[in-house]
């Protein structure tokens, strides 16, 4: 699955997706138009989570390495989802 094309599908769709590594670095995609974009999210623990932008190579090691893939479903919730799944709910947008 290329990040260039799964970004671009998530921002047709309007969706955002984390993915959480093996090395439990938490990242995200999102597609959403209040904040479109490539970040790394960074959990404190006396404040609310930061974002910091990264580029595609860096999105790209991420997805291949992910261990989770969170599609958001509202503000709050969330599923778990597999590649495969991902790429059924962004249809009819190609992926791979």
């Amino acid at each position: 699955m290329k990040v260039k094309l799964l970004f671009l599908a998530l921002c047709a769709n309007g969706k955002v997706i984390d993915l959480i590594t093996s090395d439990d670095r938490t990242y995200q995609i999102s597609g959403d138009n209040r904040f479109q974009g490539m970040y790394e999210r960074i959990f404190h623990s006396d404040s609310h989570p930061t974002r910091r932008n990264v580029g595609e190579g860096e999105m790209q090691w991420a997805l291949n390495q992910a261990r989770e893939i969170r599609l958001w479903t509202g503000p709050t919730e969330y599923r778990t989802v597999t590649k495969t799944e991902l790429e059924a709910e962004l249809a009819p947008f190609p992926v791979r």
